[in-house]
């Protein structure tokens, strides 16, 4: 059999098994990661492929640095931005990557900053288990000093949380978690 992960449209993982024709009539359980299927019959019958555009995200949004003021790292405020993405049921991986491929301290047509402007991250991986999303990203992270190490955080934190699949994260980077990389830690 071949096994494939993909998420949803909500930011879950959805696991799609390809099971052999020979196994037809055949009981199977599946286990993946510590979770165990109740047990299922395979049938002949193959499963219909979602044709409904409406499942996919054309806009989300991302959270810049409105740095005039505020709670975070040295007087920041978090805000939202929405942006248009291409359609796709993966919008957490399009918010971040919008994030990370950005050049310009200030988000274009904003005033607000990106802490990311001058690093070159990559989303690896997103997983979600119990409403925590695990974000494993690789490269260089390249900012200014300790007060945008919140801000890092941060915006990912904010980003991501928006989902409503998602409560809190854990960032990773180069699969180290992201607390013990930067630079105040």
């Amino acid at each position: 059999y071949t096994r494939t992960v993909t998420t949803t449209a909500e930011g879950g993982l959805q696991t799609t098994f390809t099971i052999p024709q020979v196994a037809v009539n055949d009981t199977w359980v599946v286990t993946a990661e510590s979770v165990v299927s109740f047990p299922f019959n395979v049938t002949t019958q193959p499963a219909p492929v979602p044709t409904d555009q409406t499942a996919l995200f054309s806009q989300t949004q991302i959270f810049l640095v409105d740095d005039s003021g505020g709670p975070v790292g040295c007087g920041a405020t978090m805000v939202p931005h929405t942006i248009a993405i291409n359609p796709t049921p993966a919008p957490l991986t399009a918010a971040l990557n919008a994030l990370f491929n950005g050049t310009n301290r200030i988000y274009p047509g904003t005033n607000l900053v990106n802490v990311f402007y001058n690093s070159t991250l990559q989303v690896s991986g997103i997983s979600i288990t119990n409403r925590v999303a695990r974000i494993e990203l690789s490269g260089s992270l390249l900012l200014a000093g300790v007060c945008e190490d919140p801000l890092v955080i941060e915006q990912i934190t904010r980003t991501a949380t928006q989902f409503s699949t998602i409560d809190s994260v854990e960032i990773f980077l180069n699969g180290q978690p992201i607390q013990g990389v930067l630079s105040g830690a």
